[in-house]
């Protein structure tokens, strides 16, 4: 069992990290409780210096972001097919955040917390009943899994995972979100691209093209 974890983290780090990360923390919520959990985030180091930082990584699983993204990776012939698959990605873990914020339609920490000691933390938070799952944590690791089955280095995969990570922590220390909300985005991201790469490259085998030529891809 050991060596077969051993060999999964050597194949596939960034879905190994993933896998872990969801465990831990939903453990750590269900030890701790989730609104415990929240109060802990937004409650840490929060000035002006770190709203900014924050504010700007969580830019990093914005829409517009991964729309951005994609197009560059599209308008590279030899890179084409990356960048659909990281629209499609983004496309079908978005609606499917989406649908499942209106199915479950749970209260925002703003709406959730409302007229207490941290309304002024959360005054510039997203309010509504919108909660679950994060989509800017869905859109952060559905993108980071598209470029972590193109790029195999262990070293850019854990890269990747920490960048998805802070973008969900950002949602949380930012008010938008609990932290239960994240990682039901980091799963759902996950999964949607896995679904993406084996419905769209079957065994990985795949050739773009681009005016009548064929190119070998990167992967």
């Amino acid at each position: 069992m050991l060596v077969n974890l051993k060999s999964y983290w050597y194949s596939k780090p960034f879905t190994f990290l993933t896998i872990v990360f969801v465990i831990i923390t939903a453990n750590i919520c269900i030890w701790i409780g989730s609104n415990n959990l929240f109060i802990s985030v937004v409650n840490f180091s929060h000035f002006r210096f770190s709203n900014i930082v924050f504010t700007c990584i969580s830019f990093l699983g914005n829409g517009y972001f991964a729309v951005g993204l994609s197009f560059l990776y599209i308008l590279n012939n030899r890179t084409t097919i990356v960048g659909i698959q990281l629209l499609l990605a983004f496309i079908v873990s978005g609606l499917l955040a989406q649908f499942l914020k209106k199915i479950f339609n749970l209260p925002r920490p703003r709406e959730f917390f409302n007229n207490t000691i941290y309304e002024s933390i959360l005054t510039n938070a997203h309010g509504g009943y919108t909660s679950f799952p994060s989509g800017h944590t869905t859109t952060a690791f559905a993108c980071a899994f598209i470029l972590c089955h193109i790029y195999k280095g262990k070293l850019v995969q854990v890269g990747l995972f920490i960048i998805a990570v802070l973008v969900g922590y950002s949602r949380v220390y930012l008010g938008h979100h609990f932290v239960e909300d994240v990682l039901a985005g980091a799963v759902l991201g996950t999964l949607s691209s896995w679904l993406i790469v084996k419905l769209f490259v079957p065994n990985n085998k795949v050739k773009m093209y681009s005016k009548g030529k064929k190119y070998k891809t990167i992967m």
